[in-house]
């Protein structure tokens, strides 16, 4: 099989039936956008939870993408506003084919609507699929049942734990991985 071009498809527009992922841009860093990565009803599970951001370690951050073999998309809705409503972002690793998916769905709003799963199963098609990726894999804290429901829903498949990993609340929480391949039936 070729190697994909991923500067070409760094710039394409994920299209599912709500929602686009287009490729995340300094127009994304709005007040609104650095206010979820400060709240923690949004970061309440997430690695951004102990750190505070501001303008310009997110422009830090988008910077860490320039030249890389990973995605970092906006998810928007495919509606009048195109309102911009959460994130996620790829992490791949070329010489094993696989990918670190990950989401972050800043509009309170809009949780529980189904968006979340709709663009995971987006991100995990396009990176099997156009990408030519052969594993995508997530992981995420054992009391994150948002995030467990995606996971699952999206067809993804046990693939570990690591006890204890993270301090949550003031508890220990296992750290639980999933995994979708492709080709899975």
């Amino acid at each position: 099989m070729a190697e994909p071009d991923i500067e070409r498809l760094s710039q394409r527009h994920i299209l599912t039936s709500r929602l686009q992922l287009v490729p995340f841009t300094a127009n994304h860093i709005t007040d609104t956008y650095i206010g979820w990565l400060n709240d923690p009803s949004v970061t309440r599970f997430s690695k951004h939870r102990s750190r505070s951001h501001d303008r310009a370690s997110c422009e830090a951050f988008l910077k860490t993408f320039v030249g890389s073999d990973s995605f970092f998309w906006a998810l928007e809705l495919q509606d009048d506003s195109y309102r911009h409503f959460g994130n996620m972002v790829a992490y791949v690793d070329r010489p094993n084919s696989t990918a670190n998916l990950t989401i972050m769905l800043g509009e309170e709003d809009l949780w529980g609507h189904g968006y979340g799963l709709e663009a995971w199963n987006g991100g995990m098609t396009f990176l099997l699929d156009e990408v030519g990726l052969r594993k995508v894999w997530a992981g995420t804290m054992a009391t994150n049942a948002g995030m467990l429901k995606i996971m699952k829903n999206s067809g993804m498949i046990s693939d570990g734990v690591r006890r204890r990993e993270y301090m949550w609340e003031g508890k220990e929480v296992d750290l639980v991985y999933m995994a979708t391949f492709r080709g899975q039936a």
